[in-house]
């Protein structure tokens, strides 16, 4: 019994430490990868920017901006559901972020979700402070 009991203390000691052996990724890491997906997609290669976008999301699940750069070029491939929900994501990290709800009214427009388009709208025209745009 004493052994078992032991074994339990050690795995609550020592095992929370061991969760995971990839350090946190450096604040340059992230942006060198950020800057790459965007030089891909300015050059038209918008494939080889969301596996950069998505490696980004890897090391940093909660960046905006990688999440709306991802949903950017799914939009340019013509996939306009997954555009959605990147811009979703985005917008759920920061729901500040004016390019995503104009970005995303757009791929709702392209869905004919014409509720959505004006609901985003809304939000676009409430950040920009110009409620009196219609």
């Amino acid at each position: 019994m004493r052994l078992a009991t032991s074994l339990v203390i050690l795995a609550i000691v020592w095992l929370p430490g061991c969760r995971s052996s990839r350090p946190e990724p450096s604040p340059g890491e992230v942006q060198v990868l950020l800057q790459r997906g965007v030089g891909s997609a300015d050059s038209g290669d918008d494939r080889a920017a969301i596996a950069d976008y998505d490696e980004v999301l890897r090391l940093q699940p909660e960046n905006a901006e990688a999440a709306y750069l991802r949903g950017a070029a799914r939009d340019r491939l013509g996939d306009r559901s997954g555009a959605v929900a990147d811009y979703d994501t985005a917008l759920r990290l920061n729901p500040n972020l004016l390019p995503a709800y104009v970005a995303r009214a757009a791929a709702h427009a392209a869905l004919g979700n014409s509720a959505s388009v004006e609901a985003d709208a809304d939000h676009a025209r409430r950040l920009m402070g110009d409620d009196q745009v219609h």
